[in-house]
């Protein structure tokens, strides 16, 4: 990172959170995360240009489907940066290696490095620092706020010497805590959320509403510990877009691309395409006003005329 956030400028984006009260329940838990992950997608992040630092609160499988790689916590470069010259190999005066009493070539560490190969160093360690200091800045302010607004009666300590939470808790440590004590969902809206997840999608929808739908049933599968596999999310969407009757010739295509290319992440992008080139086709922008359907439909009759005029 050439820049780091400031703890002042972390704690601006988190500041006035929902409240807990009277007691942590699934709700206003859930309500809560979503409010700091909200937050955190606006700090930049090197791991991910959309979510931000999100991944510092979001739960790992919700983090993982949306980027296909987990969320890593920075690593301290140290106070200052070091210098490793590369080891040069010995080798006598025909060319061959200098082999030591073990017969292993021999190595000479050279004792200075080239300027642009330090000032090289020197930038690495300059981006590496300031990653992890905005690191510890943004989890001090999401420490902050949490602890401010969540009474000690709820606080649990990762370690069993302590009471209560302790700066050293990642922040995806307290709300795994809080929400396995008081944020599981129950039974019943476990039933009614997999209901919405494979209800129709309607077509006058665009397709970033369907993408979330099922991501926020998802989330709550997860935060329930029953979360859908990437094949089931992958499946429902699949059958939901089609059902629609929109993009059955998309998904011509899209069965002929390799399997390791058919996941959820791909997904999105691929029928946003598909959906941006019908409305260009049409000359419409103005899905949200009901024309999108019946452009679509007039498109669909162009296809099928010209697969009669081929045949």
């Amino acid at each position: 990172m050439d820049n780091t956030i400031s703890y002042e400028e972390a704690a601006a984006l988190v500041a006035n959170p929902p409240s807990l009260a009277p007691r942590p329940n699934f709700t206003n838990l859930r309500n809560l995360r979503r409010h700091i992950q909200r937050a955190l997608q606006r700090l930049s992040c090197p791991q991910s240009n959309i979510l931000g630092w999100a991944g510092l609160i979001m739960a790992r499988p919700m983090y993982g489907l949306l980027t296909k790689t987990p969320f890593r916590l920075p690593t301290d470069p140290g106070p200052v940066a070091i210098y490793y010259p590369p080891p040069v190999q010995i080798i006598d005066a025909q060319g061959a290696p200098v082999l030591d009493a073990a017969g292993f070539p021999t190595y000479h560490v050279q004792p200075t490095i080239a300027r642009a190969e330090q000032a090289t160093i020197d930038a690495q360690f300059r981006r590496a620092k300031n990653y992890y200091d905005s690191y510890l800045n943004i989890r001090r302010a999401v420490f902050n706020i949490l602890d401010d607004n969540i009474d000690d009666a709820f606080k649990v300590s990762n370690d069993p010497a302590l009471v209560g939470w302790n700066p050293s808790m990642e922040i995806i440590e307290i709300m795994e805590q809080m929400t396995t004590t008081y944020g599981r969902p129950t039974p019943t809206a476990l039933l009614q959320n997999d209901t919405l997840f494979r209800s129709p999608y309607s077509p006058i929808d665009a397709p970033e509403v369907l993408f979330r739908r099922i991501e926020d049933c998802q989330e709550i599968m997860t935060l329930g510990d029953d979360p859908y596999t990437p094949m089931q999310l992958l499946n429902n969407a699949i059958r939901l877009l089609l059902g629609c009757g929109l993009y059955q010739r998309n998904f011509d295509e899209w069965d002929r691309k390799p399997a390791a290319d058919k996941v959820w992440i791909n997904l999105k992008p691929f029928i946003q395409d598909a959906y941006q080139r019908r409305l260009n086709a049409t000359g419409n922008t103005s899905g949200q006003h009901g024309y999108v359907q019946n452009a679509f439909a007039v498109l669909e009759e162009s296809d099928e005329d010209e697969d009669a005029d081929v045949e």
